[in-house]
């Protein structure tokens, strides 16, 4: 029997535009849907660590960080491979602020000239009760730049090169995401989905 393979399903003969990230998940879950090989058995099985990477890239303007457990930052390489890890780190990554005026400020003093900013009408009388009543009036405070984590709650290990591979790899992640495969079929089975067919030779 062979099998045709289509969008998240797919993981053979993959054209080098194409997203080449984690084969490891969709390879578990046709595995299971074909043959029934448990999931979990497949992918704790497999010896492939290239199968378990991921790819990102960022553009220039944006920034990727590594971030440990302590929050120390590592500026990493604007394209990345990397798998999901025990013990990992987050990945970051860092948009630039939106290119539009930023935030209007009243700024207030106090006696000492500590400096306290307001942002709506509602903020003016808390501000004044702590003893900030002095009106040095507006400033525009620029918009931050905007992080987006990669892998939200999960942790990642860097590995452009697969020498550096440390073995660590958190199976729980690539199990979840391929039984969310599985279950994606097994609900469209009363509407044929379009994503994995079939054939037989």
């Amino acid at each position: 029997m062979k099998i045709k393979c289509k969008g998240a399903y797919e993981y053979e003969n993959l054209d080098w535009h194409k997203n080449h990230s984690a084969l490891i998940i969709p390879k578990a879950a046709v595995s299971f849907l074909v043959y029934g090989t448990p999931i979990e058995d497949f992918i704790h099985n497999h010896k492939d660590h290239l199968d378990f990477m991921l790819r990102v890239k960022v553009p220039r303007s944006n920034k990727l960080l590594t971030i440990d457990e302590f929050g120390v930052e590592n500026k990493e390489q604007n394209v990345c491979r990397y798998y999901v890890s025990n013990n990992g780190n987050k990945l970051v990554k860092i948009m630039p602020a939106l290119d539009k005026p930023g935030k209007i400020a009243t700024v207030w003093w106090n006696e000492e000239g500590e400096e306290m900013l307001t942002y709506k009408d509602s903020e003016i009388k808390k501000a004044n009760k702590q003893g900030f009543t002095i009106n040095k009036g507006q400033r525009e405070i620029p918009l931050e730049e905007r992080p987006q984590e990669i892998e939200a709650s999960w942790g990642v290990t860097i590995c452009n090169k697969l020498k550096d591979f440390k073995g660590n790899i958190n199976y729980e992640y690539y199990i979840t995401e391929a039984k969310k495969l599985v279950d994606c079929y097994q609900q469209t089975l009363d509407n044929p989905p379009k994503l994995c067919n079939n054939t037989l030779n």
